[in-house]
């Protein structure tokens, strides 16, 4: 049964919970989806950011704590922390983000196949390479795994573009269609520990997709087409036909 949140902190608390009764060495894969527009990158990486603040803070707690046990060891823990431990910095990140839209086709295939004007839709991304690297992913002894980052700028994906080592204990995968009832796609929910629907209203997402594409440059008349031409249409798909999430969550960003 889907539960409603309301919070990225009731959303990190759930988090923390089940990161406590995995079993060691063992990673939590969490996936947060949602319509194009929703805000699905500012929530994980929010979420990345207060996991990896309170697993920092942690470690900080613990060191200094075992500094206070004598003079020797408080003077050469207080060095170690002020020059930047290489261990310190590993540890201290336990979550990282990995997007989906790294397994964007690139615009040569697009073109090659017609499909150039419905970039952003299922038929345009890698799925069974997404869904490989998923599987890859909650395999911790593996050592680093270099992942795809899509590239907004340049409108390309970038391979091994960012690393994901053995400290990551929690990946927080999102995009539009991470639980997708469709062919290729469905078979990526079983991948989650948890996954997390955003529920933002047609409406809302419509004028955030068209001062996105304001944003980029576009004519007024342009943006609304480009929106409700390809944007709309994948929205629609994601709330129609995406499977039940362990939860919602109804307060993001209006």
């Amino acid at each position: 049964m889907t539960q409603i949140i309301d919070s990225v902190g009731t959303l990190v608390q759930r988090i923390r919970i089940m990161l406590a009764e995995q079993s060691h060495g063992q990673r939590l894969i969490v996936a947060i989806a949602g319509a194009p527009g929703a805000g699905k990158s500012t929530v994980a990486e929010e979420v990345c950011n207060l996991l990896n603040e309170a697993d920092a803070s942690a470690l900080s707690g613990a060191t200094s704590g075992t500094a206070s046990n004598s003079d020797n060891l408080a003077t050469v823990g207080g060095a170690d922390t002020h020059s930047g431990n290489p261990v310190t910095q590993a540890t201290g990140s336990c979550a990282v983000v990995v997007p989906m839209d790294g397994f964007h086709l690139d615009n040569v295939l697009l073109r090659e196949r017609g499909l150039m004007a419905v970039k952003g839709s299922p038929q345009t991304f890698d799925v069974a390479g997404f869904a490989a690297l998923l599987q890859r992913l909650t395999i911790t002894d593996e050592g680093d795994v270099y992942i795809p980052v899509f590239d907004r700028g340049a409108d390309l994906s970038r391979n091994a573009a960012q690393c994901v080592t053995a400290s990551h204990s929690v990946i927080i995968v999102e995009g539009n269609y991470l639980l997708l009832a469709r062919e290729g796609w469905k078979k990526l929910a079983p991948l989650y520990h948890l996954s997390v629907m955003l529920d933002v209203p047609l409406e809302t997402l419509e004028e955030r997709l068209v001062e996105r594409w304001l944003a980029h440059g576009m004519a007024p008349e342009a943006a609304r087409e480009r929106a409700l031409s390809n944007d709309i249409p994948n929205a629609r798909l994601v709330q129609e036909e995406s499977t039940g999430a362990h939860l919602q969550f109804k307060s993001v960003r209006q």
